[in-house]
């Protein structure tokens, strides 16, 4: 029988603090460790910059200069966050993969605040945790990074090779202006007295097995696909709001009337950090459209481009979409099965 560590983390990127959770590991004797690396299925973004491939090149450059012959292994996790049973099965069928059934598998953490919850939803594992080495946060590491302030500190050597290498990636560009257009943003309301809560109104249409997508013109997610959308106005219901931003930004061939006989229901999406910009819940309208062909749409407003994309290809994209967008396109045709 052997003792499986599992660590779980997103890993953008690996730091100290993943380092000591490391070490934690093998000091209790750990025969292989798994790392778990959560957001696999995202686009890049200020939070997620980086791709399962890269965080795992970050990890295995370590292990191998810090504990050569340490049996390691990196797994992709994609995000549920509108069904968390698919995403504790997935952790479980995961972890069943790359052991043995005789194995003891011990999840080896740090309860940092409230969004540690999902280290007690496996009852059948030994939870290990360890202090919060130095209270580290890659937010802070990220936000330096693209910035072009001092970065380094906190990080191995391994990582900070791999970062300066992707500083010459075009993606670098992008994420940079991201970040500092977030910054402003933020800043734009921060003398509320609370933090606040943005609504917003998305269309998921569906014509002849496909979908309708935008590519956003701006940031945050600038060149992502996304549903059509945006915030709703003071005046309006939300059914309003779904139809006119489906109108301003594919100038759909059909008008309001045709397209509220095709709405069949309105749904909420409200996980607390779907968005970047802050706490921002939507309201998701499904429209099915009978049309025999493709109802002609071109881009307008914010929207770089409009396009129908057949529904059985578009995981292919989940790594291209914004926000959580392809999450909600996920839940809302029920795809995946239990």
């Amino acid at each position: 029988m052997a003792k499986i560590g599992v660590i779980i983390g997103r890993f953008q990127p690996f730091h100290q603090g993943h380092a000591y959770l490391v070490q934690c590991a093998l000091d209790a004797n750990m025969d292989k460790i798994l790392f778990l690396c959560g957001s696999s299925n995202r686009a890049r973004s200020f939070k997620n910059p980086w791709y399962f491939q890269e965080r795992s090149q970050m990890i295995g450059d370590f292990m191998k200069a810090q504990h050569p012959g340490v049996a390691f292994e990196c797994l992709d996790l994609f995000d549920f966050y509108y069904r968390e049973d698919l995403w504790i099965k997935q952790v479980q069928n995961k972890i069943a993969q790359a052991s043995n059934l005789e194995d003891s598998i011990h999840v080896i953490a740090h309860d940092k605040d409230d969004s540690s919850y999902y280290l007690y939803l496996f009852p059948q594992w030994k939870l290990e945790l360890f202090a919060h080495y130095q209270k580290l946060d890659a937010t802070h590491i990220r936000a330096n990074y693209f910035a072009a302030k001092p970065w380094q500190a906190h990080l191995h050597q391994t990582t900070i090779t791999f970062l300066e290498s992707f500083k010459n990636h075009k993606a670098y560009t992008r994420l940079a202006q991201e970040q500092q257009f977030l910054e402003d943003y933020k800043k734009s309301w921060s003398a509320s007295p609370y933090p606040p809560i943005f609504v917003t109104a998305d269309a998921l249409v569906c014509c002849q097995d496909h979908i309708l997508l935008i590519k956003r013109g701006n940031h945050p997610g600038q060149g992502l696909y996304a549903l059509p959308g945006g915030f709703i106005e003071a005046t309006e219901l939300v059914q309003t709001a779904v139809v006119r931003e489906l109108q301003e930004e594919t100038t759909i061939a059909l008008d309001s009337k045709a397209l509220l006989a095709a709405l069949e229901g309105i749904k909420v999406y409200d996980y607390p950090s779907r968005s970047q910009i802050g706490r921002v819940i939507t309201h998701v309208g499904r429209f099915q459209l009978q049309n025999p062909d493709l109802v002609a749409v071109k881009a307008n407003d914010d929207a770089q481009e409009a396009l129908w994309y057949p529904c059985e290809q578009i995981a292919k994209i989940a790594h291209k979409m914004h926000d959580d967008h392809f999450l909600i396109i996920q839940d809302q045709l029920s795809w995946y099965k239990n």
